[in-house]
């Protein structure tokens, strides 16, 4: 997958899309109530420094620009399509308020500039060919250095358009429907990749049967990839290859799980309140072993709603966590810790609750760039009664270091050498584990040691 996803999905109130800056100020605003929306209120939030985290919003396109009425706006993309320097946004609109099964919807282009407030956006499809247009993907799917755009469906189709490479911003765009993705129910999620790394993508995409709900829970529907083995163009040369089938599927993420170095799939069933993944094994041909995610708040199962996560290796042990919120609810949001078996539970960390607002969509973005280090210490006690451990670190004035560890008698507070220091935050009983933020003040030398014991 080459461009850049977002999501904003099932908020149909949201008829325009906008480009959020992060400032380091306060936001003034002209709004003058003695209770204004969330949008209009001065930011509360504050960086460790002490300026207030805010945003200017970049009105990018809407009917009040372009006069067309968009609706049901879900999913935004990112990718410069004219290589002119400057991010382009390929957009789908549903054009519903509720679902009604008609067959129209929009999927634009706006192309940017060196002004943010610039932007000469058109339609890439309209009616039947975007009906109920859910998501996208960008790359260069035909090997001609030209970035390419598939989109998802709901009503009932994945659809191929190719970058004409020349008067892209007013030529029309080829495309197909490859026969194999035609009235094929509700395409909600479309991804790309290369999975046996020989230079030519697949798309891998979950239908969920139906549009509505309540339909679609009545049956399950596959997760499936496909592999392109001509021209793009040629709608024979699409192969589906059907990974599972679940009640709703929802997402389809690539990513590479398990670190080897080829691209995994992350699934998800909204009807089933679950995920799992599929691990590429590397073969010839293409082969994927599935796999669950069993997700455990303490002793208790966690189902997650995965049409949207985010992946970081949170604890710094070299495997990726998944970033995910709580189904059915959708308000409470938290990472789950990969384990060091795939036969074991993931273990839940929460993070938030967002009530009365439910989650839809959830990316991790570093908003407040600091210099941050995360030390983690897994010591492993062979018996006996006391223990104690003594480490050495090249710690840089000025930087905050997470310091965690799994051994729950971990004494954090000897820190020894004359070391001046403020604790940022401890979440030692949010987490379960040992886990606290220092930072370092004095300058009186450039190396310290840490000492952690325990009775």
């Amino acid at each position: 997958m080459n461009g850049l996803h977002f999501t904003l999905k099932f908020f149909p109130i949201l008829f325009g899309l906008g480009i959020l800056a992060a400032c380091g100020k306060q936001v003034e605003t002209s709004v003058a109530v003695s209770n204004p929306p969330v949008a209009s209120r001065l930011s509360e939030a504050q960086a460790s420094d002490g300026q207030y985290i805010s945003w200017k919003e970049h009105l990018i396109d809407g009917e009040e620009i372009s006069g067309v009425p968009l609706s049901g706006s879900d999913g935004i993309t990112m990718e410069d399509l004219d290589k002119d320097g400057f991010p382009d946004f390929v957009s789908v609109h549903e054009s519903d308020v509720e679902y009604d099964g008609v067959a129209d919807g929009y999927i634009r282009i706006a192309f940017g500039s060196a002004d943010p407030d610039q932007w000469e956006s058109v339609t890439l499809a309209a009616g039947p060919e975007a009906s109920a247009a859910e998501d996208t993907d960008i790359a260069d799917f035909n090997g001609d250095g030209w970035p390419n755009i598939v989109a998802a469906c709901e009503l009932e189709h994945l659809i191929y358009f190719q970058n004409p490479g020349k008067n892209i911003r007013s030529q029309k765009w080829e495309r197909v429907i490859p026969s194999i993705m035609a009235n094929r129910g509700s395409f909600i999620r479309v991804f790309s990749a290369d999975f046996n790394n020989d230079g030519k993508l697949e798309i891998v995409a979950p239908n969920k049967g139906s549009q509505s709900q309540s339909e679609a829970a009545k049956s399950s529907n596959p997760i499936s990839w496909f592999e392109i083995t001509g021209e793009p163009l040629d709608g024979d040369s699409w192969v589906e290859h059907e990974l599972t089938r679940l009640i709703i599927p929802e997402n389809s993420r690539t990513v590479d799980l398990d670190g080897d170095g080829d691209l995994d799939i992350l699934g998800a069933s909204r009807g089933e309140g679950r995920i799992l993944w599929f691990e590429n094994l590397g073969t010839d041909p293409i082969s994927f072993k599935e796999h669950a995610i069993n997700a455990f708040e303490g002793d208790t199962p966690y189902p997650i709603t995965g049409v949207n996560v985010d992946f970081h290796d949170f604890n710094q042990d070299g495997r990726l966590d998944i970033l995910g919120y709580h189904s059915p609810e959708k308000r409470k949001f938290g990472w789950i810790e990969q384990p060091d078996s795939f036969d074991k539970p993931w273990k839940l960390f929460p993070i938030g609750d967002t009530a009365p607002d439910m989650l839809i969509g959830v990316v991790l973005a570093d908003i407040n760039p600091i210099s941050s280090s995360v030390i983690t210490l897994d010591p492993i006690a062979t018996g006996g009664t006391a223990y104690s451990w003594r480490y050495q670190f090249e710690f840089e004035l000025g930087t905050d270091y997470l310091l965690q560890g799994s051994d729950s008698m971990i004494d954090w507070s000897a820190l020894t050498e004359g070391v001046d220091y403020e604790v940022i935050s401890d979440e030692s009983e949010q987490s379960g584990f040992n886990r606290i933020t220092i930072r370092l003040l004095n300058n009186s030398a450039s190396r310290y040691f840490l000492r952690l014991s325990a009775p």
